[in-house]
Order: C-alpha cells, then structure tokens, then sequence
C-alpha cells in the first residue's frame, strides 16, 4: 500500500496514476472538507476537475487513524525491504535519528 500525504493537484495525480497502474493506493488531505468533496464527486474539482478517480483509490483526512491501520503493514514490508533500518513501531511518535558523520575523503 502507498500513502500520497497531500490532496493537492500533485498529490491526486500521483495517486491517481498509482491506483490506475495497479498499486494499493490511499490519498490523504488535511481538509476534511476538501476530502469530503473528493469522496462526493469521485474527483479533486479544484486541482483536477476533469479526472475521474478509479473506484479503488480511497481519500481520508485521518492521518492518526491511517497510521494506526495502515503503518503496521507498511513498517513489515519496510522491515523486509530495508534490514538494516530501524522501523519504530509507531510512525507517529517516531524521532529522525542522528545523522551519521560523513567520512573524509
């Protein structure tokens, strides 16, 4: 599953395009009204009013509610794909770890 952060004109296209070429995709705004007008008319009429949304791709404006189904499975995939990262087992309390220092050259 992708996560697209951002109900924007960028945003919705590129989930859009992910859902239309197969992806599991979810496109979240902050705007709970926006997002209410997206899911209602199956379209961003104020960035992209004439792209119809596939029926698969959902929109949500619960960014704690996405982290809380969602990151679990994403953290897994994450975890097999990148080994050696340190996964926290919740996204939204995570801190970015401390830079490593570069090597002289």
């Amino acid at each position: 599953m992708i996560a697209v952060l951002g109900a924007g004109g960028w945003g919705t296209a590129l989930a859009v395009h992910l859902v239309r070429t197969g992806h599991d995709a979810r496109l979240w705004g902050r705007d709970a009204a926006l997002i209410g007008d997206l899911r209602a008319r199956r379209a961003n009429a104020v960035y992209l009013p004439d792209i119809t949304f596939p029926p698969r791709l959902k929109v949500t404006a619960d960014l704690a509610g996405f982290w809380q189904r969602h990151y679990p499975g994403i953290r897994r995939e994450l975890q097999r794909r990148y080994p050696r990262h340190a996964w926290p087992e919740d996204g939204r309390t995570a801190t970015p770890p401390e830079p490593k220092p570069r090597r002289s050259q």
